[in-house]
């Protein structure tokens, strides 16, 4: 989990500088999640890694900033899917939710196709 959740940001993030550096438009952005902000059970290891992307997000984004290089961080919301809504998701987890997000509705992910 920690290579796949913090290692893959710092790789893709050095693989393309060189290609920035020379370009206009220069932005990383990093995707996260809300989920760590909220320390649900059982996620202890996934949301230390997820609140490292911001870390890492926040220093990089000093350090490149001098170059013209921005960086940010999106997290969304909770997806639920069928598996975390049948083991995970408790009514009192759905109402921090609803009550914290901007968007007062549960994101979903449908199994079948729009």
């Amino acid at each position: 989990m920690w290579a796949l959740n913090l290692r893959s940001f710092l790789l893709m993030s050095r693989s393309c500088l060189d290609l920035m550096r020379q370009g206009e438009g220069k932005s990383i952005v990093n995707i996260s999640t809300v989920n760590y902000m909220h320390g649900l059970e059982p996620f202890t290891i996934y949301n230390a890694t997820k609140s490292g992307i911001l870390g890492f997000t926040r220093s990089l984004a000093r350090e490149l900033g001098k170059e013209g290089i921005r960086v940010n961080m999106l997290s969304p919301g909770w997806i639920m899917t069928e598996k975390q809504l049948r083991k995970y998701v408790t009514e009192e987890d759905k109402q921090t939710l609803l009550r914290e997000q901007c968007v007062k509705h549960l994101i979903e992910r449908s199994t079948s196709p729009p």
